[in-house]
């Protein structure tokens, strides 16, 4: 996987990925990251709670059907970009601000002409980047790596969003995709590619499916109805503050206390040393999810204090539980909103980094009476194996990506097939060898 993160060095350089990430300790005011949750806003919304809930979000079936009508007519005369999958047919609702999402991130965001734009020092000269040109960026590198691979140009891309993702979102992902030089974009909503990933779409007669989505920064729990292969997101409910850097916040909120406690210290007052920290709270959450106990250690931490500290599955789950109850409660409101019972749901597709986390395994399993919900070893990885399956007839290569957990996932070719095992280094390159 591609970590979604750009960075500008201070030569002007421009990196991508695990390199950027790596500049976010020495460089955070120049490291680019979360940016998808500035595209298709304004930067000032008088709704700054950052959540929203849009039901019926996903196009009728009606709507489907002349959408690929459209897609069809778009081929033959070779239209530039279209979106053919997972508009809403509906009015936008009002977008959340990005207030929050700036309190958060160590980059400098301005406004210029009521959109949100990222100010960046290049080199010796300042420079404005829109979301969608930042992400336009990671989506030409995916593309140059398919291409390497391949040997041949790419053109073509599909895009996961979320199912709740409105209008104007939508549009700022299909400006990202013209921006990187694709000359055919694709959406489909996140739940449907879940579905089809676990091969839930072949399941005979009608059936609805929970899709249960906690990635890094959001949480999106949907409900889709299969009913004899076609597929239909009845109701969806999001909250965009709720992931797994949350529950990072939380630890490092209790780490932070600690440190001030015994050393009288506050290292808020310095950001690199916040950001050293969450790097190895995130690298320490991720052990948990395996073990019962890790060390975080951080030498030089703050004032040539040193950092070492034991954090157990115990503790986290004790500083997380109020969010973990939070999530299972968005579970019962989109049940009760599409007037579904628990009884009425044949399975449910755990999506997204952070149901790795045992807890929330295990809560979600308690909440449908022990029903085992499907979850791979590595979510992304099944995504990006079965992808192939959705068949959509697209004329050349093209890079699967999945935007909003700013994950690369891989590219796929027109014959449409995939191997049954992609080794490590495979998907460390974001490559399916379809060759």
């Amino acid at each position: 996987m591609t970590p979604s993160y750009v960075a500008f060095t201070a030569e002007g350089e421009r990196l991508i990925g695990d390199a950027a990430k790596s500049q976010l300790t020495s460089n955070p005011e120049n490291t680019v990251f979360d940016v998808k949750r500035l595209m298709g806003r304004e930067f000032s919304d008088p709704r700054v709670n950052g959540r929203s809930s849009n039901h019926g979000t996903a196009p009728s079936l009606i709507t489907q059907y002349w959408n690929y009508i459209i897609q069809i007519f778009s081929d033959l005369f070779r239209n530039p970009i279209v979106e053919t999958a997972g508009t809403a047919d509906r009015p936008d609702p009002p977008l959340p601000s990005v207030q929050p999402v700036i309190k958060k991130i160590p980059f400098t965001v301005i406004n210029r002409k009521s959109k949100p734009t990222i100010s960046i020092n290049v080199g010796s000269k300042q420079k404005y980047f829109e979301p969608e040109e930042i992400s336009a960026m990671l989506l030409r590198k995916m593309r140059e790596t398919a291409e390497a691979y391949l040997g041949y140009k790419v053109t073509h891309a599909i895009v996961t969003v979320p199912a709740y993702f409105n209008d104007a979102q939508r549009e700022a992902t299909l400006d990202a995709g013209t921006i990187s030089g694709l000359s055919y974009v694709r959406l489909i909503n996140e739940p449907i590619a879940a579905v089809i990933a676990y091969g839930l779409d072949k399941l005979g007669g009608e059936k609805n499916i929970v899709v249960f989505d906690l990635g890094g920064e959001t949480l999106c729990v949907s409900v889709v109805n299969i009913d004899n292969g076609f597929l239909e997101v009845v109701d969806s409910n999001d909250n965009t503050h709720l992931g797994g850097k949350d529950f990072d916040e939380r630890v490092m909120e209790y780490f932070i206390k600690l440190f001030k406690k015994k050393t009288g210290k506050d290292v808020r007052k310095s950001n690199q040393a916040i950001h050293k920290l969450r790097h190895e709270t995130e690298r320490a959450k991720r052990i948990l999810s395996s073990e019962n106990q890790t060390t975080i250690e951080i030498a030089s931490f703050y004032n040539n204090e040193d950092f070492n500290e034991i954090l157990t599955r115990e503790k986290f789950e004790e500083l997380n539980m109020a969010l973990f109850r939070s999530a299972i409660q968005t579970i019962q409101k989109v049940l009760e909103d599409a007037d579904l019972k628990k009884v009425d749901i044949a399975e449910v597709v755990l999506v997204g980094g952070s149901t790795r986390i045992p807890k929330v395994q295990q809560l979600v399993k308690d909440y449908f009476h022990g029903k085992e919900p499907l979850c791979g070893d590595s979510n992304n990885e099944r995504i990006t194996v079965k992808w192939s399956d959705i068949g959509f007839p697209v004329n050349n290569s093209a890079i699967v990506r999945d935007l909003w957990t700013h994950q690369n996932l891989g590219i796929f070719t027109s014959n449409y097939t995939s191997p049954d095992i992609v080794s490590h280094e495979a998907m460390m390159l974001n490559i399916i060898p379809t060759k």
